[in-house]
């Protein structure tokens, strides 16, 4: 798995994982450009599954209108005042966890305000992905094509 580290925005393609902290009535800053371009969706997708940006949860969209990226995964990451870098390492974790074997080649992973410029959670969140991407598979010997890891490049965001 290549880890890049890119600008904020820069990447559309595959999946978009984007961290969000807890909120009640006002929408997540960092996905309001996300929400304009798909005409609404995301607010409404989220609505819909009752995310507040609780840790641990997820929101999946697939093939989100008005995106060019094939899924949008919106991860809690619990409140913004106890948020660090165990819980930065949590997200590129959960996030590997949930596409190791989905198909996806490229996945993004996405802080938003007002971590997006922290250059040490961006490397928290690509050590934990890595940490989970680990597979110990020399003794198996009936692996599907379906059970490989199939993510091939991940790019953390960052603005720092």
């Amino acid at each position: 798995m290549q880890i890049n580290f890119t600008k904020s925005g820069a990447t559309e393609e595959g999946v978009l994982a984007v961290g969000v902290t807890e909120f009640e009535d006002n929408f997540p800053e960092g996905l309001t450009d996300l929400d304009r371009r798909s005409k609404g969706a995301v607010a409404r997708a989220l609505k819909t599954v009752r995310f507040a940006g609780s840790k641990g949860q997820v929101a999946e969209i697939l093939a989100p209108a008005g995106l060019e990226i094939d899924r949008l995964l919106v991860v809690g990451l619990g409140k913004e005042a106890s948020f660090g870098e165990a819980g930065a390492q949590d997200f590129g974790a959960a996030v590997v966890a949930r596409l190791l074997t989905s198909g996806e080649k490229a996945v993004s992973l996405r802080l938003v305000a007002p971590f997006d410029e922290n250059s040490e959670l961006a490397a928290a969140v690509a050590f934990g992905a890595v940490l989970r991407s680990y597979r110990f598979d020399i003794y198996r010997t009936t692996q599907k094509k379906t059970d490989k890891p199939s993510i091939a490049k991940l790019n953390v965001e960052t603005d720092d």
